[in-house]
């Protein structure tokens, strides 16, 4: 993870050197950085500075956006994506934003209704696929979103998400070694992804392979970091090994 955000930051610096020209762009490509650092209320002090210097800049919406998505203010996110789409009807990446913040307030048909429309204007964007998918997954639609995540790998090999999901709607729909499949899959594309051990985990259970479930519980649980998480995997743990 670090590597990761220290690479995408030297690169932003590097643009905010090359287009020093245009202040608007700077405060753009800062605000980018401190995004990638976590420091999102620093990043809309950027962003808006960027707007405020050009009020037709429709990347700095749709980051400013993304800010206030990661700090819960849904309805502040869906007014910049809004402004974004008004400044640029052809832009998949706002629609696809906005579905995402309309999934959050569990408004599903508003959701549906962008990643169709992000779809629709880019028809390879392979995360509007996964998103679009995992609405059909909420309203328990699971062909549907077998579908669509089927259609998000084709485009994008490398994108665990949908290998993941595509076990989850499997384990629904009570097809569990289809299940363990994807969720290896979706491990063979990131080794780290703590979910798909734990989910591989609960299908090794339901199959009482319980040798392989807590193999794949351990792993989850040096992964995971969330509290709630740690828990779960912590009890399933140890209702195996008693």
């Amino acid at each position: 993870m670090l590597a990761y955000a220290c690479a995408a930051m030297c690169a932003v610096l590097l643009l905010s050197a090359a287009c020093g020209d245009n202040p608007a762009e700077a405060h753009y490509n800062k605000g980018v950085s401190y995004e990638v650092a976590g420091e999102y209320r620093l990043a809309i002090q950027e962003y808006d500075k960027a707007i405020e210097l050009d009020p037709n800049f429709p990347d700095a919406y749709i980051s400013r956006g993304f800010a206030y998505d990661n700090l819960g203010e849904l309805h502040r996110a869906i007014e910049d994506y809004d402004k974004a789409i008004e400044l640029d009807s052809n832009y998949a990446r706002a629609y696809n934003n906005r579905g995402h913040s309309y999934y959050l307030l569990e408004d599903f048909g508003r959701a549906m209704d962008d990643f169709n429309k992000a779809i629709e204007v880019d028809s390879s964007y392979a995360l509007a696929y996964n998103n679009r998918g995992w609405i059909y997954f909420s309203l328990q639609s699971y062909r549907s979103a077998i579908a669509d995540f089927d259609r998000a790998i084709e485009l994008d090999l490398d994108f665990s998400w949908p290998h993941y999901n595509k076990g989850r709607a499997y384990a629904r729909l009570g097809e569990h070694r289809q299940a363990i499949m994807h969720y290896t899959l979706a491990i063979d594309v990131d080794s780290n992804y703590a979910d798909a051990y734990h989910y591989r985990a609960l299908a090794h259970m339901v199959l009482g392979d319980h040798r392989l479930a807590i193999d794949d519980l351990d792993k989850a649980l040096t992964l995971t970091q969330d509290p709630e998480d740690r828990a779960a995997i912590s009890g399933a743990l140890s209702a195996l090994q008693q």
